[in-house]
């Protein structure tokens, strides 16, 4: 089962597939008791952006957090995958994935997926 939630939002909303922003986007995909998580960032132009990828679940064993961040170079009007995680996931943990992508010090693009 494939999760593009991001994608699907801008493809529904209209927005040219080339816009003039920075976007972020978020894939998950489920496997058995595991989420495969990839985030994803688009640019306007080339050059660095730097990228916070973060998950928090909360269950019956607790709350747990795991996170990822870098610098990466992204050629414009190309995805660039960013980073991956994976996550075990119980039917009734409940989870928050968080993806930033900054331009220097500041927020260009962001997404999230919640369950």
């Amino acid at each position: 089962m494939v999760f593009t939630i991001a994608s699907s939002l801008l493809l529904a909303s209209g927005l040219p597939v080339h816009s003039q922003e920075y976007r972020a986007w978020i894939s998950v995909e489920s496997e058995d008791s595991r989420l495969r998580i990839v985030g994803f960032c688009e640019a306007p132009e080339d050059g660095y952006v730097t990228y916070e990828l973060k998950a928090v679940k909360t269950g019956g064993s607790g709350k747990s957090e795991t996170s990822q961040s870098g610098r990466v170079y992204v050629t414009k009007g190309e995805a660039k995958g960013l980073s991956r995680l994976r996550l075990g996931v119980l039917p009734d943990d409940s989870y928050v994935i968080r993806l930033k992508v900054y331009k220097g010090k500041k927020l260009v693009a962001d997404d999230s997926v919640s369950r």
